[in-house]
């Protein structure tokens, strides 16, 4: 319609001082907006809208913003969208081809993804193979880069207000959730912990496949209207610390964005950031093949 061709006008003009394929994009960005149903959330990071063509599918659009501090800390990364949005694809991909249930349907933009419509249950699963970040200053008497054999798995409550707190199992259980039909019980937080942390030896495969540690990572879940557990959300640079050759002065992850001293971005450091996401993007393609059988000849 005439709406979705000024959207895309409006968007071309005001980035006309872009690289011709940052215009490109955006114009397909705008374009695809106007295949979207109603807005249903907005978070830091990305915004949530009905399918226009399917009730039962939701479209994740990733934004630009990246933040730290439960937002306390914020800026914009030109491009961050469309290489969350890349990453989470193959992240994804990769755990639907390793028998992991997902929400995933299918890239629908450079920046957006089409995902089951779930009820998102409020808790980030957080799974550790090394010790780093904030389980330092829990247990001082680790050291950065500890192993656990096997992964720790914590749970966090969201709740930006509180700050995201530690919660046990005994805490969740007490708080009576229910989900499309599903009690948050026992039986359920075990079924949530046994599936983060098979997908985090998932992605850690694959990422050790091109000689990256995976330290840790967080994930969420949902349940899908017929009552089934999925992993849901994102899974992009955001979500995880990765460490080329295992080596934290290394690191390629949103760790490198929490370090930097609050305050507007330099040149350097906004060009630098942008080149961790497009290097966490382009690498992630590489998981999928941490898959692939040799290949066989007759």
């Amino acid at each position: 319609g005439s709406s979705r061709g000024f959207c895309a006008f409006a968007v071309c003009f005001f980035v006309s001082s872009g690289s011709p394929r940052r215009i490109l994009v955006r114009r397909e960005m705008a374009e695809d907006l106007g295949k979207l149903g109603t807005k249903l959330a907005e978070g830091k990071t990305k915004i949530i809208y009905e399918s226009a063509e399917d009730k039962g599918h939701v479209i994740i659009v990733s934004k630009n913003s990246i933040s730290a501090g439960n937002g306390a800390k914020r800026d914009e990364l030109p491009g961050k969208g469309q290489f969350s949005t890349t990453t989470t694809c193959n992240v994804f991909r990769l755990l639907q081809l390793s028998d992991i249930p997902t929400h995933f349907v299918k890239q629908e933009s450079p920046v957006s993804i089409r995902v089951l419509n779930c009820a998102m249950i409020p808790l980030e699963v957080i799974v550790r193979r090394l010790a780093a970040g904030s389980y330092l200053k829990r247990f001082p008497n680790l050291k950065q880069g500890d192993r656990f054999d096997p992964v720790v798995v914590e749970f966090t409550f969201k709740d930006d207000v509180l700050g995201d707190p530690l919660i046990s199992d005994e805490e969740i259980v007490a708080r009576n959730m229910t989900f499309n039909g599903v009690k948050v019980d026992q039986t359920v937080v075990e079924q949530l912990k046994r599936l983060a942390a098979k997908a985090f030896h998932v992605v850690e495969a694959g990422w050790r496949s091109i000689d990256v540690a995976l330290v840790d990572f967080k994930v969420e879940f949902g349940v899908t209207p017929d009552g089934h557990v999925v992993l849901a959300d994102v899974i992009d640079n955001d979500s995880w610390r990765i460490w080329p050759k295992g080596d934290p002065a290394l690191m390629k992850d949103k760790q490198v964005y929490r370090n930097l001293p609050v305050g507007s971005l330099s040149e350097h450091d906004l060009s630098m950031l942008i080149g961790l996401y497009d290097w966490a993007a382009q690498r992630s393609a590489f998981l999928l093949d941490s898959l692939l059988q040799p290949n066989k000849y007759e």
